[in-house]
């Protein structure tokens, strides 16, 4: 049997799936040239109250964005990279998570972003000043405060308790969206970090959790030869943690690329 076609979908973040099985996904179209995206999220079936139909246009959908559309339409759909950051298996979740990552990567206050509204309600940017922002860091909403782990190129981890991702970026020179996108996969590093993640956090969790594919046991080999067996985490959790791009993993895995970084192969191991 041919790999499963999801049409110009990367689908390398969430691995194989059966598009029955969920309700939607949360997706993140990316100018090449420029980097600027655009997070939103697509129904995989159309639906007649609560009664699931026919299936949508999800394979080939380039967003209903009247801001990107005009890009895609001048430039090109090859000048744009397709993502599937999350599947969900129900509406809740499907917009949930929409929100969530465009919170989490502050696409309102960045010019990186093409997207002019969170979760399809209309906000304006906010003007951001010292006093506004001394306010909204002191405000523990439960959502930004920590802990969180960052992992550095050194390989030295480093836990935040009682600080925002946003504080800890200002104090010590991060850009908080690019922490954002190393965190969901989406970039490679920023700087000197090759890993940022919430301590419990779901979204890395169930990513791993839902797609058995993703699942260990499964044997990294390296350029020098040696091997690395690990039992006790996901490939996704696997890449975070040790600073590798996922979607560059699973290429490999896949035998689409020869390499990444010191990898040059990983066997997905069968259960005895």
């Amino acid at each position: 049997m041919g790999a499963p076609k999801y049409g110009h979908w990367d689908t390398s973040l969430v691995g194989r799936f059966n598009p029955g099985d969920h309700f939607g996904f949360v997706y993140q179209i990316t100018h090449k040239e420029s980097g600027k995206s655009y997070i939103g999220c697509k129904h995989l079936y159309r639906y007649k109250k609560t009664k699931r139909t026919t299936e949508s246009n999800w394979k080939y959908y380039c967003s209903s964005s009247k801001y990107l559309a005009p890009d895609i339409e001048k430039l090109g759909k090859r000048a744009f990279s397709f993502v599937i950051l999350l599947l969900c298996k129900n509406k809740r979740d499907l917009y949930y998570n929409e929100m969530k990552v465009q919170v989490d990567l502050d696409v309102l206050g960045s010019d990186d972003y093409y997207n002019k509204n969170i979760g399809g309600k209309r906000f304006f940017a906010p003007v951001r000043t010292v006093e506004s922002d001394t306010k909204i860091s002191g405000v523990n909403n439960g959502r930004y405060i920590g802990p969180f782990t960052i992992t550095y190129d050194n390989g030295v981890e480093h836990r935040i308790d009682n600080m925002s991702v946003e504080e800890f970026a200002e104090r010590h020179g991060y850009n908080a969206s690019h922490l954002s996108k190393v965190r969901y996969g989406t970039r490679d590093t920023h700087k000197n970090i090759v890993s940022f993640r919430y301590d419990g956090d779901p979204v890395k969790d169930t990513t791993g959790v839902r797609n058995p594919a993703n699942q260990g046991p499964f044997t990294v080999i390296y350029k020098d030869g040696s091997r690395q067996r690990v039992e006790d985490m996901s490939m996704t959790e696997f890449c975070r943690r040790y600073g590798y791009h996922s979607g560059n993993f699973s290429e490999v895995k896949d035998g689409k690329r020869a390499y990444h970084k010191n990898i040059v192969k990983v066997e997905h191991d069968k259960d005895d």
